[in-house]
């Protein structure tokens, strides 16, 4: 299986607090949204990240999102 990234979409920035705290710590670079089915206190799989936010050089989400797919 590979993940392959697609176009970007752009969305409105999630409010989960974990993904904008991942934001404010990361300014410039990108956060990824998880399948919530694993915990977050072990390694993430390939197969259980959806996509990335893009967060802005004040550590905001954008909204611009880059979706995986599995192929």
């Amino acid at each position: 299986m590979t993940d392959t990234p697609i176009e970007y979409e752009t969305r409105m920035p999630p409010q989960d607090p974990v993904l904008v705290e991942a934001a404010r710590a990361r300014p410039g670079a990108w956060v990824y949204e998880i399948d919530r089915v694993y915990p977050p206190d072990q390694p993430v799989p390939p197969e259980a990240i959806r996509g990335g936010w893009e967060v802005d050089p004040q550590g905001r989400l954008t909204g611009r999102f880059r979706r995986y797919r599995r192929t």
